[in-house]
């Protein structure tokens, strides 16, 4: 039986979700080190073989209609060696909202000098969007506004990125998608359009600190915003031993407190996870949030503390 209080927030987040006119929801994920992708297209083809990736995240755990996550990535360097490709499907619920979205990116890379190099990636593709309004609890159960479910709409994203690597640091901007969904009610139609004042921006960055040759504290930070009322700031450091196992904290302010693990379990597999505590105002309606990554890399190369190691 759900708290009053906790009904309450879940009818205000559907509301703020599905139903306001400028709607716009940015998948939040903790472990984007284990996979750049999600945040920066010009991560593609930056490990030098190809990589594949699976995210699953539960957002808020105990909250219910609170965002589920999942991403299933690879990409990987082309025969030509300034050309990368890479493929991100991602599948995300908040609410009464489903969002699907296959995104298709490619990286020019340019090489500035040893191990030094500069990638810029454009990447788009098609979102599948379904909105389930008859889900929603109100007051009264015949609202005309709500018996009716939004049929699935397709709609386009198109997103862009740099991202400079070199050894033991890196640095990157982003913006992962430009268009925002407008929902009509009324017509029960779904736009996408570029609006300059709900961009999200993302810039990141990080540095190795080599203590010596068995540990390493990989350092970094992560800033994204949306408008002057919706940005957030990571900063991360994970100390990893011999480059198999790896243990640190991500702290996002004013939101959460970040508990992060990373587990090299071979030469090709390497598992990871999150557990986020809340400090924020929902802290006391849910049990924090759980974030688990599986990297798969189809070769495998000599390790050593580096940017893609970072990120």
């Amino acid at each position: 039986m759900l708290h009053p209080m906790q009904k309450l927030l879940i009818i205000l987040m559907f509301l703020s979700g599905t139903l306001a006119c400028t709607a716009q929801h940015q998948p939040l994920y903790s472990h984007y080190m284990l996979n750049g992708l999600v945040v920066n297209p010009a991560y593609t083809g930056s490990r030098g073989v190809f990589t594949a990736n699976a995210m699953h995240r539960r957002q808020w755990a105990s909250f219910e209609g609170a965002p589920i996550s999942q991403v299933v990535s690879i990409h990987g360097p082309s025969k030509r060696e300034r050309l990368a490709f890479g493929l991100l499907v991602a599948n995300d619920r908040h609410g009464v909202t489903a969002n699907t979205s296959l995104s298709f990116s490619l990286a020019y890379r340019l090489k500035l000098g040893e191990k030094k190099s500069l990638a810029f990636a454009i990447s788009g593709g098609p979102q599948f969007t379904t909105v389930k309004f008859t889900d929603v609890v109100t007051v009264d159960p015949n609202d005309p506004a709500f018996s009716n479910n939004l049929r699935s709409r397709i709609l386009p994203d198109l997103g862009t990125g740099l991202y400079y690597s070199a050894p033991k640091m890196f640095a990157g901007i982003a913006v992962p998608g430009f268009f925002k969904r407008t929902y009509n009610v009324a017509d029960e139609s779904v736009r996408a359009s570029v609006d300059t004042d709900n961009i999200n921006l993302i810039a990141h960055a990080g540095y190795i600190i080599s203590v010596n040759e068995n540990i390493g504290i990989k350092t970094s930070a992560l800033f994204r915003y949306i408008n002057y009322n919706s940005k957030t700031i990571d900063i991360n450091a994970i100390f990893q031993y011999k480059e198999h196992i790896g243990a640190g904290l991500s702290w996002r302010i004013d939101n959460s407190l970040v508990a992060l693990v990373e587990y090299q379990i071979n030469n090709q597999f390497k598992l990871g996870y999150a557990f986020d505590y809340g400090t924020g105002a929902l802290r006391s309606f849910n049990a924090g949030s759980h974030e688990i990554n599986l990297q798969y890399e189809f070769g495998f190369k000599i390790k050593s503390f580096n940017p893609r190691e970072i990120f």
